[in-house]
């Protein structure tokens, strides 16, 4: 089983939002009237409007026409201002539970969004492994978006990926790891729902392991049992009941296969299309022997969408039966382990 560390609020935390108070954006909802915006009078008038805001002026911005203001929050208090920080500033006390409220700026919000600088919090803990910290950067925002505003990605995504290019990793992931502990885990409960903008001139995107690994070095996918045995290999749809990934009309990409032959814009005759993903490798092939090792999968469905999906247990059963090692009924067991969760690089593909 896996069990999880109370998640660490350390501290007294403060949330800060930075804005620009110039003759240009608006205050609240009306617009500042500066004359000469430069002029030592308007500079305090404007520090007097951020004080009495609650917040701190913390130096000039926008060439020296403007002053920064900063708004620090206490466990218990509320904001309504744009683009705040979450700042933990000390771990010598506790405060359980610190609680923040964010309200909308205006009757027009639909969504907050969040973007980590650094997000620290104790990882699960497994019967062979020792607690893993996992780390998360970003960039600094929270952010409000309009009704409407796209920009966030489609409703129903915790994670929205923008580009040509890039990583996805489950959370807990080590990711700037060259060579992976084999005692890494992902998560348990989880249903991270990951988006990607389809971008000018791309019908598909595919995915594959940052680190393909074998039956000796553990790759970057690992996720629950497989029903190989003594070897691991790729899982799909009815295999993958309690952790899994799915991807609409996944399709792994083996060259000189028909049946496994992702075409941008055609679907062949004899093409095999998974939605479930799981297992010890990152493969959808038909062929079993093609999924010993991971490969590109990929999906012409739009949106780009993928979700991880787990449960509350790692599978470490001992069956009566079962080969020395089974994979099939001990995710501990066999490398690589079924407890690691992805890391994935992610490439969106030409229509042409």
């Amino acid at each position: 089983d896996r069990r999880y560390n109370m998640i660490e609020i350390i501290s007294k935390f403060f949330l800060i939002s930075t804005l620009c108070l110039n003759i240009w954006e608006p205050i609240s909802t009306k617009a500042l009237t500066i004359t000469n915006a430069s002029s030592p009078e308007s500079r305090e008038g404007k520090a007097n409007e951020c004080t009495s805001r609650g917040g701190a002026s913390v130096g000039s911005c926008a060439n020296g026409f403007g002053i920064c203001c900063a708004f620090a929050l206490g466990c218990g208090d509320m904001s309504s201002e744009n683009c705040t920080y979450l700042v933990q500033s000390t771990t010598s006390t506790v405060v359980n539970p610190c609680k923040f409220t964010i309200c909308p700026a205006n009757n027009d919000i639909c969504r907050l969004r969040f973007d980590f600088t650094t997000f620290m919090i104790n990882g699960p803990i497994t019967a062979s492994a020792v607690s893993n910290t996992a780390l998360i950067g970003a960039t600094n925002a929270v952010t409000q978006y309009a009704c409407g505003d796209e920009q966030a990605g489609p409703d129903g995504c915790l994670q929205y990926f923008t580009g040509l290019t890039g990583t996805v990793a489950s959370f807990n992931f080590p990711t700037n790891a060259g060579i992976l502990d084999p005692s890494t885990t992902h998560l348990s409960n989880q249903c991270q729902n990951m988006c990607w903008r389809q971008e000018m001139n791309t019908c598909g995107i595919c995915w594959i392991p940052v680190i393909l690994g074998s039956d000796t070095i553990t790759g970057s996918f690992g996720v629950s049992t497989t029903a190989g045995g003594n070897k691991g290999r790729g899982e799909t749809d009815g295999k993958c009941r309690g952790d899994f990934l799915l991807i609409p009309d996944a399709q792994t990409d083996v060259p000189g296969v028909e049946e496994d032959t992702f075409i941008i814009g055609s679907i062949g005759s004899m093409s095999r299309f998974s939605d479930r993903l799981c297992g010890r490798f990152f493969s959808t092939a038909n062929d079993r022997g093609d999924r010993r090792s991971s490969r590109s999968v990929c999906s012409q469905q739009r949106p780009f969408r993928m979700t991880f999906k787990t449960d509350e247990n790692e599978v470490t059963e001992t069956s009566v039966g079962d080969p020395p090692n089974s994979a099939k009924t001990n995710e501990l067991n066999r490398v690589p382990g079924g407890i690691v969760g992805f890391n994935l690089q992610w490439t969106l593909q030409s229509c042409t």
